[in-house]
């Protein structure tokens, strides 16, 4: 029985109905990830107003450990936020403990998101006084300073005549001194006069013995403040660096919702090309057609190079365009026929004389110009927060990668004297963090030397 109550213990959530438990595993959880990303999305519309314990469910539900792991941190930022430090510490020691090699623990450290709050001394600040709950003003005389008057033996005259209309008692029972000066009492059923009416309505007053007769509350003294727990920090001493938080909790969020959507899409067999899904039999079919369409404007951007004169390079290249209108080796093969009619307008020589030989001979055998060596030199500079203006084309406009932090270049296919290549790219999300991107890079040889001309975003 203790061995039972143990284990229960030990199953226990992290916190409340927002725990994050290691439990079996089901398969087939494509519909798991599709509810995954809506839960994103609400939460990223609703911002700190959203529920997180919603995503606790997901944590048990999958066994993709990207998504285990962007979930611990996004709940841990989440409480962080609402500044529950104690909830935000156990899911940090989650991820510490269950991925030591996260990307995301400079972002659930604290006190990389604290800062001493400048309201307070040691988590005690200014609050609204208790004694007159900020106004500044005496609660017993409401900040007159004086009081109703009392008569002899202790009784307080009221202030207007009784309801019957008759005389006004004081609050001991006896009746009010008639007005006047005629010494004698008001009874009831005796006509109020002006002068009786003036009397009735002018209360004697003495000094508030709370205040001493100042109207100021005794506490603050009238500066409306007392001290207590920093209203800021909450007695913490620190405050969080919310607009930094914030960007974090965000970004992990928006990418947990991606994680999802790719993890959605494999679990159904899709694959993702060119920024779209495909089934996994279309999307070999594109592939193969593909590999088809690079042989063929391979084939006839090579010959175009090595015929004698411009006109038949030209019109092997237009031939293969027109055979694949719409490739996406199109844009490539235009690129060189624009590159050859430069070369014809440059060149000195007779229209007959072309230059395709020796430029294919200058791409095999030139190592000092090789494509990785390019793309690694504009990566670098990319990284640096410069370009790299020699290796790029004249007239492009590219969008480069931002600050790469690491990046895999792939092998090229090459199309005459252009080339695709393939590279993959982690880059830091706005707070920090890795993501990792597919890009692919387009070159043309130019002016002896490779040169980027388009950089396509994943």
């Amino acid at each position: 029985m203790r061995l039972l109550l143990l284990l229960l213990l030990l199953a226990m959530p992290l916190v409340n109905r927002a725990a994050i438990t290691d439990q079996p595993v089901q398969s087939g959880a494509a519909s798991i990830y599709d509810e995954l990303q809506s839960t994103c999305k609400v939460l990223l519309d609703k911002g700190m107003q959203g529920n997180i314990t919603t995503l606790s469910k997901f944590y048990a539900a999958t066994s993709n450990a990207p998504i285990r792991e962007a979930l611990t941190a996004a709940t841990s930022l989440y409480w962080m936020l609402r500044q529950q430090i104690g909830e935000s510490d156990k899911y940090a020691e989650h991820l510490q403990k269950n991925f030591p090699n996260s990307m995301y623990h400079s972002l659930v450290d604290k006190s990389a998101n604290l800062i001493t709050c400048t309201n307070c001394q040691n988590g005690i600040g200014s609050i609204p006084c208790a004694d007159c709950g900020g106004n500044g003003k005496c609660r017993s005389c409401g900040g007159r300073g004086k009081v109703a008057g009392m008569m002899a033996g202790g009784a307080t005259f009221s202030a207007a005549p009784s309801p019957a209309g008759g005389a006004a008692r004081p609050a001991g029972g006896a009746l009010r001194p008639a007005g006047g000066g005629g010494g004698g009492i008001t009874r009831l059923g005796d006509p109020v006069t002006p002068s009786r009416r003036a009397d009735l309505t002018s209360t004697p007053q003495q000094a508030c013995a709370v205040c001493e007769g100042s109207g100021t509350c005794k506490r603050c003294k009238g500066t409306k403040l007392g001290q207590g727990k920093c209203p800021f920090c909450q007695g913490l001493k620190s405050i969080f660096v919310q607009p930094r938080t914030m960007l974090a909790y965000i970004d992990i969020v928006t990418h947990l919702r991606n994680l999802a959507l790719a993890a959605s899409m494999a679990e159904r067999g899709k694959i993702r090309l060119d920024g779209r899904w495909y089934e996994a039999a279309a999307a070999n079919r594109l592939l193969q057609q593909r590999e088809k369409e690079a042989a063929d404007f391979a084939r006839g951007a090579t010959e175009a190079e090595y015929v004698t004169n411009y006109p038949a390079a030209l019109q092997l290249l237009d031939a293969t365009i027109q055979h694949y209108p719409t490739s996406t080796y199109t844009g490539d093969v235009l690129r060189i026929r624009e590159l050859m009619l430069i070369d014809a307008a440059d060149s000195k020589l007779s229209p007959k004389v072309i230059q395709g030989p020796a430029i294919m001979e200058a791409i095999q055998n030139n190592p000092a110009f090789d494509i990785r060596g390019v793309l690694n030199a504009v990566l670098t500079a990319c990284r640096r927060g410069t370009n790299a203006p020699l290796l790029l084309a004249d007239n492009t406009k590219l969008s480069l990668p931002e600050d790469p932090l690491r990046w895999q270049i792939g092998e090229p296919t090459l199309i005459g004297r252009a080339a695709r290549v393939p590279a993959t790219i982690d880059r830091p999300s706005r707070t920090g963090f890795t993501i990792t991107e597919a890009w692919e890079f387009r070159l043309i040889y130019n002016r002896n030397q490779w040169q980027v001309w388009q950089a396509a975003a994943p």
